[in-house]
């Protein structure tokens, strides 16, 4: 490497995976005993972005003077630190050799439409913690239900079995399945089936 240097363009990985556009360039420099190698890094993203953009354009232009039909393309132009967006909508006329280009400021309908996809993605994030934090707490309502220190039955119209927590079954020595749908009076007493028949329809 001398004084003339090297140019080339390359792209860095940052550290959140996304990929940025760099100009190295690379110079040599000599000094009476050493020889000094120089080495710049710029930052060619938001250039070549434009360039791009740029190309694009043209390319939509030659394609509606070629084609004949309405083309529509969007892009963004630099006002000191401001960024505003356009839409460019074109036209051509093959048999004049021209075309039509209608562009307007889409900058802040752009905005809004960031702005209803960030809150969108909040209000989504949050629906879904609001649903993760309802089903811990079920699981913990359950837990407590299932291991509490007394047997519990929850019973239809008829007696019949329908929820029952891990304490009773295992008093029971059932199994959860065996126990669901199962009549109360096919698991008590007779003497126990006298009290249920008469205690039991009060709660009706």
């Amino acid at each position: 490497i001398d004084e003339t240097g090297v140019h080339f363009e390359t792209q860095h990985r940052r550290k959140d995976n996304s990929l940025i556009d760099v100009e190295i360039s690379i110079n040599g420099a000599l000094f009476p005993d050493k020889k000094l190698i120089l080495c710049v890094c710029r930052d060619r993203t938001e250039q070549n972005r434009a360039k791009q953009e740029r190309t694009a354009l043209i390319e939509q232009l030659q394609k509606a003077l070629e084609e004949n039909y309405l083309q529509s393309i969007e892009y963004n132009l630099g006002f000191g630190e401001e960024e505003q967006t356009f839409e460019a909508r074109i036209v051509g006329n093959q048999a004049e050799n021209e075309a039509v280009v209608i562009v307007r400021d889409i900058t802040e309908p752009k905005r809004m439409e960031l702005e209803i996809r960030q809150k969108e993605e909040k209000y989504r994030l949050l629906s879904e913690e609001l649903e993760q934090r309802v089903i811990e707490r079920t699981k913990e309502v359950q837990d407590l239900y299932d291991n509490a220190p007394i047997g519990y039955y929850s019973l239809d119209s008829n007696g019949v079995i329908k929820m029952i927590n891990q304490t009773a079954i295992n008093w029971m020595g059932y199994k959860r399945e065996e126990m669901i749908g199962k009549k109360l009076t096919e698991i008590i007493t007779p003497e126990s089936n006298l009290i249920f028949e008469v205690e039991f329809p009060k709660f009706k």
